[in-house]
């Protein structure tokens, strides 16, 4: 999660009571990570040629959110000519409302793309300053800078009106429009299907697929959520797992990926250096006192771990026995067109989601 999209980041550890300070000892996990670097389960000897998986979305619940998720999630395969993964929802009535919310961000990402180009179109051309106000709305005007009314209603070529409204801010409306054009595209093209009466799940090949899971999270908390403020739908690893056994899923399914921030991570990581990473993934258990440990048998119990951790131990329950659950490290970024990226803050670069995983087995 998603910053979960390009302007956001989510910090739901902050709202979120679960998340309490405890002395903590670390001890190896029950489930433990699979391996330290995000590539190292990869046996280049296994196969010269491995086999190329079919990934599908998988959202336990729809949201704005969500729909944009699905949308960043799809911008680098589009931006590098690779089929779209489809999205998988619950059920006829979760696939309506994506429907709905996809149809009012069409509307919008059209209506941004091509006013831009409308401005500009206004820009160099002569008319009155009523008739510009005819052209744009009364509301549109009332939000300008008198300069720049004075520059839309002055003729002149698309060079002066550079000029006068400045080469940046040209740029950038015209990049904004070029952006929200790429939107529009990609999110029209992306197709969404019902899993009701276990209609899509159950069709997943265990071989040939692998499922990414959608959702806001943050570090060491077991809840993936459908909005950063955890008001639109909140669900554990545990309702996770349930879903897809319920939802016809083979139980010989391996390849599952957790995409929403800190899936990877106890902790927030504060850099993308191994050693980092491989700190901030570890289970964080309590220390029973001496007399506790000695009188009572207490074992250490687990405060916080990895929700990709969670994961695939609530998938073991389950019934999958092979489940393989990754997770990333950092926060999703959601709206970039080159490649999936992780990222910690504005100040530290970010690093390609590849580079940025973890494996977990229970």
């Amino acid at each position: 999660m998603d910053n979960v999209t390009s302007n956001k980041q989510f910090q739901v550890q902050q709202s979120i009571p679960c998340q309490s300070q405890a002395t903590t000892v670390q001890e190896p996990q029950i489930g433990e990570s699979i391996d330290k670097v995000s590539n190292s389960h990869l046996n280049p000897s296994s196969s010269s040629h491995p086999i190329e998986k079919k990934g599908v979305i998988y959202a336990p619940f729809v949201s704005d959110d969500i729909v944009e998720q699905c949308l960043g999630k799809n911008l680098s395969r589009y931006a590098s000519g690779k089929p779209l993964r489809p999205v998988i929802v619950g059920s006829d009535a979760e696939k309506l409302l994506f429907e709905q919310i996809r149809n009012n961000k069409l509307t919008e990402y059209k209506r941004e793309s091509t006013e831009g180009a409308r401005l500009i179109s206004q820009g160099t051309s002569n008319c009155s300053q009523y008739q510009y106000r005819v052209l744009i709305g009364d509301q549109l005007l009332s939000r300008q800078d008198p300069s720049l009314v004075a520059i839309h209603t002055t003729n002149g070529t698309l060079d002066v009106f550079k000029e006068k409204i400045g080469k940046d801010f040209l740029d950038k409306m015209l990049e904004g429009d070029r952006k929200n054009q790429l939107f529009y595209d990609v999110l029209s093209k992306i197709e969404v299907k019902s899993n009701s009466n276990n209609a899509e799940l159950s069709r997943l090949d265990p071989d040939s697929s692998k499922i990414y899971i959608t959702g806001h999270g943050a570090s060491g908390v077991d809840i993936l959520a459908a909005d950063e403020k955890c008001s639109q739908g909140m669900v554990s690893s545990k309702d996770v797992a349930k879903q897809f056994k319920s939802g016809g899923l083979s139980d010989r399914f391996v390849d599952f990926r957790v995409t929403a921030c800190h899936s990877a991570e106890s902790r927030d990581v504060k850099s993308f250096q191994p050693d980092e990473m491989d700190d901030a993934s570890k289970t964080e258990f309590s220390s029973p006192n001496w007399l506790s440990r000695t009188f009572l048998n207490r074992k250490p119990e687990v405060i916080r771990e990895p929700f990709a951790q969670s994961l695939s131990k609530a998938l073991a329950s389950e019934g999958f026995s092979g489940a393989q659950v990754t997770g990333y490290h950092g926060k999703g970024m959601t709206l970039r067109e080159e490649h999936q990226m992780r990222g910690i803050n504005s100040s530290i670069s970010e690093v390609r989601s590849s580079s940025a995983k973890r494996e977990f087995k229970s």
